[in-house]
Formats: structure tokens, C-alpha cells, sequence
């Protein structure tokens, strides 16, 4: 009895599961922008310099 329940339980709560994702949006879009103040030469200089990638990547900001 006991083990038939948790099975409802859990065929119920993966029922749930799938029926919230077809509910979901098919596609999310994320977009982010900032302005900076240089000439685009000078930003090109700095971006293609592989020297320069530890002072403008946004992603190694935490790294110690």
C-alpha cells in the first residue's frame, strides 16, 4: 500500500514535470549592452591584443 503511494506520488510529480515544460517558451533571449567612450580603433587594439584579455574579460573578474 504504502509503496503504491509513493509511486503515484512520484508518477504524479513527473507528470507535473513534463507538463510545466511543454508549457514553458520555446526560445528566451538575453540581451545586454554597454557604451563605451573610444574610438573603435582603439577598443580593436585592445580586444585582438591577447596580452590585454586578462584586463577586459568580464569573466575572470572573481578569478584570485
Amino acid at each position: 500500500m504504502l509503496l503504491r503511494r509513493v509511486f503515484a506520488i512520484l508518477l504524479a510529480a513527473a507528470v507535473l514535470v513534463v507538463v510545466l515544460g511543454f508549457l514553458l517558451p520555446d526560445k528566451t533571449t538575453v540581451e545586454r549592452s554597454v557604451t563605451i567612450e573610444r574610438a573603435p580603433e582603439e577598443i580593436f587594439d585592445v580586444l585582438v591584443d591577447l596580452r590585454q584579455f586578462p584586463h577586459w574579460a568580464p569573466w575572470l573578474e572573481n578569478i584570485s
